[in-house]
């Protein structure tokens, strides 16, 4: 009596369609998942675009105001000076 264990392993068959019916159902199931991928992938750009344009703003917003305090702490020889400049452009 032996003690070998004798296994015999079978290459791997292609699957082969069952009906075109599931075929077409396939299909379908496919074209759902990647008009869904590129639903969610417009609506992660449409959030990013106005998260940039927000953020636009605020940097904006931000520059006006530095501006503004620049202008205020500047002594009065300076904001003469700059008063001077700006007339004669």
């Amino acid at each position: 009596m032996s003690n070998e264990i004798r296994t015999t392993e079978s290459q791997p068959q292609p699957v082969q369609s069952q009906t075109p019916k599931t075929d077409a159902a396939v299909e379908e199931v496919i074209d759902s998942a990647v008009g869904l991928g590129r639903l969610w992938a417009r609506h992660g750009l449409t959030i990013g675009k106005l998260a940039l344009e927000t953020s636009a703003t605020s940097l904006g917003t931000a520059a006006r105001m530095l501006a503004s305090i620049a202008e205020a702490v500047a002594p009065e020889e300076t904001k003469a000076d700059a008063e001077k400049t700006n007339e004669a452009a």
